[in-house]
């Protein structure tokens, strides 16, 4: 464990009938506040200092990613890591999208919409793109929609832990064409979120949520 890290149930995988499990030993506590932290904690970040992301970390992150929540057991999703030429290419894709849908798309302020939109790709360390396998049974695609949405929330979580931030982004560039085809996303897949990463130059602050006492019932 790393220093500072979160020190979880110390234990060896076994096989048994139903493929492997976790043989948890007794008395190593999993400490549930650096967790809470943990969860609490993590920030959306637009803002990256200038360093390249340890791929270590994020291959870790994405090993972490897959043991995400998945009824059936489909692992529907994909993931595409989008660095140098291609990340130029992609941002560049981002800033028209963001001048066309202004208003006035040849004015100055759609111009300098464009600018931010593209500055803020290129300013990551690295893109993840995270792809939806998309079954034909819309239940199951939901479900899997779900799936995809809780490995990438693992995967910036682990990679929070690690030091390193990122946001999720969808929007029309999800599922514009000209992405869609850079990316490599085929018929039958959905581009589900775009995750500018790196490390943080600034953390926002984020106003607290309504607690959740106020949105939950009891039922007996």
């Amino acid at each position: 464990m790393r220093p500072g890290g979160i020190g979880l149930w110390a234990g060896r995988p076994v096989r048994g009938k139903v493929g492997v499990r976790l043989a948890l030993r007794e008395g190593v506590p999993m400490d549930a506040k650096a967790v809470d932290d943990l969860l609490v904690g993590r920030r959306s970040v637009r803002l990256f200092r200038d360093a390249p992301l340890d791929e270590a970390d994020l291959r870790r992150a994405l090993e972490v990613a897959v043991w995400a929540p998945n009824h059936r057991r489909t692992e529907p999703w994909r993931f595409i890591v989008v660095r140098a030429e291609t990340q130029r290419h992609l941002a560049d894709r981002a800033g028209e999208l963001k001048r066309l849908a202004h208003p006035r798309p040849d004015g100055p302020e759609a111009a300098s919409v464009a600018v931010r939109a593209r500055e803020e790709l290129v300013a990551a360390a690295a893109l993840l793109a995270v792809v939806q396998r998309v079954a034909e049974d819309p239940a199951v695609a939901m479900e899997d929609y779900a799936s995809c949405a809780l490995a990438t929330d693992r995967a910036l979580l682990a990679l929070w832990a690690r030091g390193v931030a990122g946001r999720w982004s969808t929007g029309g560039i999800t599922r514009d064409e000209q992405t869609l085809a850079l990316l490599g996303v085929g018929s039958g897949e959905r581009l589900v979120f775009l995750c500018p990463l790196g490390y943080p130059a600034a953390v926002p602050t984020r106003p607290a949520p309504h607690p959740a006492e106020s949105r939950t019932t009891w039922l007996n």
